[in-house]
C-alpha cells in the first residue's frame, strides 16, 4: 500500500512528505505495554522508518507476551529493552549504528 504524498490524507489530516533515509538524531522510542495493540508495533516502526526515523522499542515485561521480540529487533536493528536497570548501570537508549 503506497503512502500518501504531502498534503492531506483521506480524513483531512495533514501528511508530511515521505523521507527515504534516516536523518541523524531522529530516534523514535516506541513504548509498548501489555495490550492488544502492542502486536501492531511493527507497523508503526515501518511507517516511521519510511519517514526517516530510526526506531527503538522499550517494552514493559508484560508486553513481551504480545509482541514478536525477534521480529522487532530485526526491524529496528537494536534489542527490545524490557528489563529494569539499576541507576548505577549505564543507560543505552539509542539504536546501535
Amino acid at each position: 500500500m503506497p503512502l500518501p504524498a504531502a498534503g492531506d490524507d483521506q480524513s483531512g489530516h495533514p501528511v508530511l512528505p515521505v523521507q527515504a533515509s534516516p536523518r541523524p538524531g531522529r530516534v523514535l522510542s516506541v513504548i509498548v505495554c501489555g495490550a492488544g495493540p502492542a502486536s501492531d508495533a511493527g507497523k508503526l516502526i515501518k511507517l516511521a522508518q519510511q519517514r526517516g526515523w530510526r526506531a527503538q522499542v522499550i517494552a514493559t515485561p508484560t508486553a513481551l507476551a504480545f509482541i514478536d521480540t525477534a521480529a522487532l529487533e530485526a526491524l529496528t536493528g537494536s534489542a527490545v529493552r524490557s528489563a529494569y536497570r539499576s541507576p548505577a548501570s549505564p543507560a543505552r537508549c539509542r539504536p546501535l549504528p
